[in-house]
């Protein structure tokens, strides 16, 4: 039944991607023949997490699809407007040859601190609300709660044979240093979210010196869909990446 719900979704997110596609291509070609146009593109879907305090980095991803193989992703730009973001996502549409056909892409957002609020996201280019992001204030006076991993990368992969698992790499900051808990837990309707957070053994003689480390997480028991895996970092530039399950 999920299988065929999530289908259902996906055909009609391709219905509604080729409504739009007209409006995108119905922008006035550029002056300059060499050099793709810039055009507003619409936005199917967002991805907030729902865990951010007053003090964090902000951060989340949007997603949609072009309507053809002449375009590429750009920098999105974002408005503020009286506890509205409203994002203004852009993409650099060339002259062709094309091929008419549904071309997916996704987009991560960092929109910075922001005040404790509940803000409504929005895709400028349609008006459509896309969710609620909440940011909680802050209980502490430190950018994180815990002392967290140097993460760099995180996927999902089949380990121990069949068993898929989220796989976390980065680098801990000395060989005092090891992995003491990872957290992770359903942080929004569609993100996940982990904490791998540090421990450090004392102990007589330290090495400050990076150490690369591979860790493994299982993960929970969500319903079938896509989310945004949202791995929080020491350098605070966390991993964030969309991942089906």
């Amino acid at each position: 039944m999920n299988d065929q719900i999530l289908s259902v979704s996906r055909t009609l997110i391709f219905v509604a991607s080729i409504a739009v596609a007209g409006a995108v291509f119905a922008d006035n070609p550029p002056a300059d023949k060499d050099q793709p146009e810039i055009v507003s593109v619409p936005l199917t879907n967002a991805y907030i997490p729902s865990g951010f305090d007053s003090n964090d980095r902000v951060r989340l991803m949007v997603e949609g699809y072009f309507p053809s193989t002449c375009y590429r992703v750009r920098e999105p730009q974002l408005d503020r407007n009286d506890g509205a973001i409203a994002v203004n996502q852009t993409a650099f549409k060339y002259n062709g040859p094309c091929l008419w056909m549904m071309v997916s892409y996704s987009q991560p957002i960092n929109v910075g601190i922001l005040k404790s609020s509940t803000y409504t996201l929005k895709d400028n280019h349609t008006g459509r609300v896309l969710g609620q992001l909440p940011i909680k204030v802050a209980v502490n006076n430190g950018p994180d709660d815990f002392m967290y991993a140097n993460v760099k990368d995180a996927y999902v992969a089949f380990v121990d044979g069949n068993k898929r698992a989220i796989v976390l790499t980065g680098v801990l900051p000395g060989d005092c240093w090891s992995l003491k808990e990872k957290r992770i837990f359903q942080d929004g309707k569609n993100v996940l979210t982990v904490l791998p957070i540090l421990e450090k053994t004392e102990r007589a003689q330290c090495n400050d010196y990076e150490i690369p480390f591979v860790s493994t997480i299982d993960i929970p028991a969500v319903a079938a869909g896509r989310y945004m895996l949202h791995v929080r970092s020491l350098n605070g530039d966390s991993v964030a990446k969309l991942v089906d399950l």
